[in-house]
């Protein structure tokens, strides 16, 4: 708890949920945090529900613009997914669950067996790996919530965790327009790109991807 608290708190931008305290009393301990009237866009979708394609690429304008600054201050989240994606009340997405973030720099300085942080269904291939992660690691992540918010469905599918970690490694997702044929072709290959294997094939960084993002918004 104290970890997290520190890597939200070292985050101040309007689309990070902001952590106002942290501390304990009674020997319990507690994070306060802003209220996001909204609550989480897993919620959104869990039963099969999609997002409207204009909606989508403005949620990825807004989490694309915190990733941008975490990026500024060397910080990857390393659990981007729906559920930590947040709206308030007047529809602002912001990032939140800084629980998994790390410095770029403390990762580079880990020696010894990695471990595997994050959620099997939006795990880049280099994280399932215990391979170093970067900025990249959070685009493939925010790549496979889009594929979800889209779609109502996840990118890969396995009856556990190994299952699913396993199809991550070696598979591709099935094609988005099986389940949303309306997508455009900008969008479709937005997420492809996203969702590379590789991290040297997908954009360069946040900064990028968001130019991009707001090209397709323009259209």
């Amino acid at each position: 708890l104290q970890a997290e608290a520190r890597a939200a708190a070292a985050l101040n931008h309007p689309n990070v949920v902001t952590v106002y305290d942290v501390g304990e009393t009674g020997g319990k301990h507690y994070l306060s945090m802003e209220y996001m009237d909204k609550g989480n866009l897993e919620d959104r979708v869990k039963n099969g529900a999609k997002l409207e394609e204009r909606e989508v690429l403005d949620i990825l304008r807004d989490a694309l613009s915190g990733l941008v600054y975490a990026e500024s201050r060397g910080i990857v989240h390393r659990d981007l997914k729906p559920a930590n994606l947040m709206q308030n009340h007047v529809g602002a997405t912001k990032i939140a669950d800084l629980g998994l973030a790390t410095h770029v720099e403390s990762e580079e300085a880990t020696g010894g067996d990695k471990k595997v942080f994050g959620t099997p269904h939006f795990l880049a291939p280099e994280q399932a790996r215990g391979e170093r992660v970067d900025s990249r690691t959070d685009l493939y992540s925010l790549g496979a919530t889009a594929y979800r918010l889209l779609t109502g469905k996840t990118p890969f599918e396995g009856k556990d965790t190994r299952e699913i970690v396993r199809s991550v490694l070696r598979d591709e997702p099935k094609p988005m327009r099986e389940s949303t044929p309306q997508l455009s072709d900008g969008v479709v290959a937005l997420v492809d790109r996203l969702m590379k294997k590789e991290p040297s094939q997908r954009f360069s960084g946040a900064a990028e991807t968001l130019r991009e993002v707001e090209r397709l918004r323009d259209v």
